[in-house]
């Protein structure tokens, strides 16, 4: 089953100095839905895998 194609945004930003990293991160930034693979079963017809949804984080890093 031939499949749409897609572009999925992701950002990352962050600080470096000499003790400290500090990033934050946006992945799938516009929440695009996706569907990177289907599945025809008998017992799951057309089921759809799709790109995981809009998430976000940051990281903390302080070196002695």
């Amino acid at each position: 089953m031939p499949l749409d194609s897609y572009t999925i945004v992701n950002l990352k930003a962050g600080i470096t100095n000499d003790h400290w990293d500090l990033s934050v991160f946006a992945k799938n930034l516009f929440d695009k839905r996706a569907q990177v693979d289907a599945i025809n079963s008998a017992q799951d017809p057309f089921s759809f895998i799709t790109v995981r949804p809009f998430t976000f984080g940051g990281h903390v890093a302080y070196r002695f």
